[in-house]
């Protein structure tokens, strides 16, 4: 049988008995979080434990015997009243430091550098190593960092521009990532294993046309206006009307790094059309393998009028004395995740084998007057 059970480790010492667990992961935040908490209605307020965990101690966390977060303990938070005693624990991976803290440039600006340089400098300072799953581009040709943006804040500026995420690891790395679209790894079915689920179909985050304006400095090889007027435009033609969004990036970007970027922003307002939260029992997609963001999953629930292979957003595992031990599942279509899979044109990946049908249909939806 599978064990449920959640560990909080430090150093030697395992915490296990949580009788609430709540651990989130997702592939667009660049830090994962847990909160634990056990309760004790049988011992005398006065006997409440002094339990060896504090602020800043250096932990793991794992879920059914599967280390999910490697990082620090960010708050304790013991309490009692006439008839229980309780103690919660809160924390957060190793890259918490990077989304905290602020980024240090002698200098304020590299130039010549590429994407994964730039984060391993800047993270490095933090003591938060980088790895890059995706292709980062060509180097950045002068990148100046605002002073007092974090490490994260800074990267994420940088990764819109290529059209990449950030997300962490178990082991507490940043990682540099793109959602692939690939065959699903899991099928959710109506009526067979979803316990809950909502939907999501939305259109206001989406636009007609995509303008973007840059500027760089000049160089002996370009002036004027090639470097000054920056100007690219992307659409959208499932828009029906006309909806403009203008972008002026605060780092300077040449024509393609800016065109680059009105992809990125395409892409991501496509995904967002669609966002379905499903429920599941228990904490494994298959045995030893828990559900993790960047896989693809089929949803198939005609209620939510959704039938296709979406991507896993986030995923927040769940333990309570009245809910059960459940995993909630954020599912966005890949093209939130992944530039290339957004839009009509070149770039467009196929779809995934076994794939049905795309978008959504509002077919239990009824017409109930004539307005002609």
């Amino acid at each position: 049988m599978t064990n449920l059970r959640a560990r909080l480790s430090i150093g030697a010492q395992a915490f296990e008995g949580w009788k609430t667990v709540e651990v989130r992961r997702a592939f667009d935040a660049a830090s994962s979080g847990f909160m634990l908490e056990v309760v004790d209605t049988e011992a005398a307020p006065a006997a409440l434990p002094t339990w060896p965990i504090k602020p800043f101690d250096a932990c793991t966390v794992q879920l059914g015997g599967v280390k999910v977060i490697t990082g620090f303990v960010d708050r304790v938070e013991p309490s009692y009243d006439a008839s229980r005693s309780a103690v919660r624990v809160a924390g957060r991976s190793k890259t918490a430091d990077a989304v905290d803290c602020s980024a240090i440039v002698p200098g304020g600006n590299f130039k010549g550098y590429k994407l994964d340089a730039i984060a391993n400098n800047l993270a490095g300072t933090v003591g938060v190593r980088v790895t890059a799953k995706a292709d980062v581009g060509e180097p950045f040709e002068d990148i100046s960092i605002d002073p007092g943006a974090t490490v994260v804040r800074a990267l994420t500026d940088l990764c819109d521009a290529r059209g990449v995420m950030l997300h962490d690891d178990e082991e507490g790395n940043l990682v540099i990532d793109e959602a692939e679209e690939t065959d699903p790894v899991a099928w959710l079915v109506e009526g067979e294993n979803i316990l809950a689920a909502q939907a999501s179909l939305g259109s206001e985050k989406r636009f007609s046309k995509y303008v973007g304006k840059s500027q760089r400095r000049g160089s002996d090889d370009a002036w004027g206006e090639v470097v000054s007027e920056i100007t690219e435009t992307r659409t959208d033609s499932a828009v029906p009307r006309y909806r403009p969004l203008l972008l002026a990036p605060e780092e300077p970007l040449t024509t393609r790094e800016l065109r680059d970027r009105l992809d990125w922003e395409a892409a991501v307002r496509e995904g967002a059309e669609l966002t379905a939260d499903v429920t599941v029992l228990g904490w494994f997609r298959a045995p030893g393998k828990l559900w993790t963001p960047g896989e693809t999953i089929h949803l198939a629930s005609p209620k939510l009028y959704v039938d296709r292979p979406l991507a896993l957003r986030e995923v927040t595992f769940r333990q309570g004395q009245n809910g059960g031990t459940v995993a909630v599942l954020r599912l966005v279509p890949h093209s939130a995740l992944n530039k290339k899979s957004g839009g009509k044109g070149k770039g467009k990946k196929k779809r995934a084998k076994g794939a049905k049908g795309g978008g959504f249909s509002w077919d239990g939806v009824v017409r109930v007057g004539d307005d002609n």
